[in-house]
C-alpha cells in the first residue's frame, strides 16, 4: 500500500467522447485490467444508471470491497456513469480507512491505482506504472497527463 504523499503519480485525464456510457467505461476498466491485472476494487460515490439498477444504487456500495471479476460483472449492467471513484489494489485492502472528512490525497494514497469518472465526461486516472500509462494512450486521446507529487495533482469535486 502506499502511504507517502511525497510519491510521485501520473494523472492521465481522458475526455471521453461516450459521456461515460457504461460500455465505454467497462472497455477502459478492461484495458486498464488488461495492462495491470489488479484483484479488489473498493468504490466510493458512484452514480450509475442501468437496467438492473436504479440512480444512485452503487452509493449503497460505498467503501465496499470487490473482487474484480465481481465489479465488472456488475457494470454489465450499466448504461451510463454520471460519477465515481474506483480505488484497485493487487493485495485485499484490509487496512483502507476513509474517515468522514478526509480528501483525496489521503484517499487515493491507500491504492494502487485510482479511477475517477467525472461529470458525465472525463475520466481521471491516477497510477504510478508507467507501461499502464502507455498502454492506455495507445487506445484512446489524451486530454492531459501531468505527473507531480499526489498533493499537487487535481481533484475535481
Amino acid at each position: 500500500m502506499n502511504t507517502e504523499l511525497d510519491h510521485q503519480r501520473h494523472l492521465l485525464v481522458i475526455d471521453d467522447k461516450n459521456f461515460l456510457s457504461g460500455e465505454s467505461v467497462l472497455a477502459f476498466f478492461k484495458i486498464l485490467l488488461k495492462s495491470k491485472p489488479y484483484k479488489y476494487v473498493i468504490l466510493n460515490d458512484v452514480t450509475a444508471i442501468g437496467e438492473n439498477c436504479i440512480y444512485g444504487l452503487f452509493r449503497n456500495y460505498d467503501d465496499t470491497i470487490f473482487r474484480i471479476k465481481d465489479l465488472l460483472n456488475i457494470m454489465e449492467d450499466v448504461k451510463h456513469f454520471e460519477w465515481g471513484d474506483f480505488y484497485f489494489f493487487d493485495k485485499f485492502p484490509s487496512e483502507w480507512d476513509h474517515p468522514i472528512e478526509c480528501d483525496y490525497p489521503y484517499l487515493i494514497k491507500q491504492s494502487e491505482t485510482v479511477v475517477r469518472l467525472i461529470d458525465d465526461q472525463y475520466i481521471y486516472l491516477y497510477i504510478t506504472e508507467d507501461s499502464v500509462i502507455e498502454d492506455i494512450k495507445n487506445e484512446y486521446s489524451i486530454e492531459s497527463l501531468k505527473t507531480d507529487f499526489l498533493d499537487k495533482l487535481d481533484f475535481p469535486y
